[in-house]
């Protein structure tokens, strides 16, 4: 096994002060999209709906799931609805009620994920449907959902413990843990890389009603394949290992950024939490937070992790509920903390590709858009 552990050398320069201050990386994103897709008003092939996923494509072309139509979008590299493909149903090419259209491109194809019903849809390069392709279902292995598409073709899957099912008496913490496997690009199960733990949940009673909110300020490792190798970041601790899909740990890295104790922030967090919500759930969560509730030791420190398509990694740092601006941790290829990255205010991070970030927004009307912002 390959051990790499590196540390930064001056804590102020890996964000020691109070807050998680940060010095700023040789990478910016620019504030403004040079592409916009999406209107509250016009012609309905711009009007976006439950957005999934977006890519952009090598020609240019820009590929919008847009999950509430259940079809794919195509537009061109100025903005221009091109064509769409699927539709709801059950046959090929259509997608199950409720699906997560999720993309994951290779070279020369494109698999998209169709969740509600445990399979995928292969397209070629120039987005043409070629085949649908069904994940087996073992009595063993909890539903498969696909996460990533190595160069190889082979998939990675998470499945939840249990299928994922919930249940408990008020007042108790649920503990779950879910699998990360290897599945081949015919949908059959290679292997279990790694077992990892889910996000605690806690079954709260609210006026005779029972619902299973994330333990607060709770975390759990996120994930993400970045090539062939898979990155494994922890929720709550400035460190990462990355696995072969054989399940070898070929590196490991770490950097000194200090973590912040949970009950420091936690009346602070119940505050701004409680101001972003309205009706019944402002009612449930006070009572929640009303409540004496196990604290972890920590708060989380990470949330989300992609790959840029050059070797470097980009950690979204946790945030304040109402903080609308994203924070990031850049990682160079060798493993050096390369200092800190902000990304777009109210703009979901779809992913990073070719000196594009492929982003979300939506409006205070709540009219979705995709956006695309050069990487500097």
């Amino acid at each position: 096994m390959k051990r790499a552990v590196l540390m930064c050398a001056f804590l102020a320069a890996c964000g020691g002060e109070k807050g998680g201050g940060a010095v700023q990386a040789k990478v910016a994103v620019d504030s403004v999209p040079y592409l916009s897709i999406g209107t509250e008003d016009g012609e309905d092939a711009y009007e976006l709906h439950r957005v999934f996923d977006a890519a952009l494509m090598p020609d240019g072309q820009v590929l919008v799931s847009n999950s509430g139509s259940h079809e794919l979008r195509v537009f061109d590299s100025t903005g221009t609805f091109v064509r769409s493909l699927g539709r709801l149903g059950q046959g090929p090419m259509e997608f199950g009620e409720f699906s997560s259209q999720a993309l994951y491109p290779r070279v020369g194809q494109m698999i998209v994920a169709d969740e509600g019903a445990m399979r995928v849809h292969a397209l070629d390069g120039a987005l043409a449907f070629t085949e649908t392709r069904r994940f087996t279902l073992y009595p063993e292995t909890p539903r498969p959902f696909l996460r990533g598409v190595a160069g190889n073709g082979d998939w990675l899957v998470q499945a939840f413990a249990n299928g994922g099912s919930i249940q408990g008496d008020p007042g108790q913490v649920i503990g779950s843990m879910y699998h990360l496997m290897r599945y081949d690009s015919l949908g059959a199960l290679a292997d279990t890389i790694i077992q990892l733990p889910s996000r605690p949940r806690v079954v709260n009673e609210h006026e005779g009603r029972i619902h299973f909110p994330y333990l607060p300020l709770s975390s759990e490792p996120v994930f993400t394949l970045d090539g062939d190798r898979l990155v494994i970041v922890s929720g709550n601790a400035p460190a990462l290992q990355i696995y072969s899909l054989a399940g070898e740990v070929v590196a490991e890295y770490a950097w000194n950024r200090p973590r912040e104790r949970s009950v420091d922030i936690w009346d602070e967090f119940k505050r701004r939490s409680l101001a972003t919500m309205k009706g019944e759930d402002s009612a449930r969560y006070a009572g929640l937070y009303g409540k004496q509730l196990p604290l972890p030791g920590f708060a989380p420190m990470y949330v989300s992790v992609k790959g840029d398509g050059t070797g470097r990694l980009w950690l979204e740092r946790f945030r304040m509920p109402d903080e609308t601006r994203r924070t990031w941790d850049l990682i160079d290829t060798d493993g050096t903390w390369a200092g800190t990255v902000s990304t777009p205010p109210d703009v979901t991070v779809l992913r990073i590709e070719r000196g594009v970030l492929v982003g979300r927004a939506r409006d205070s009307l709540g009219v979705e858009r995709v956006q695309l912002f050069r990487v500097r």
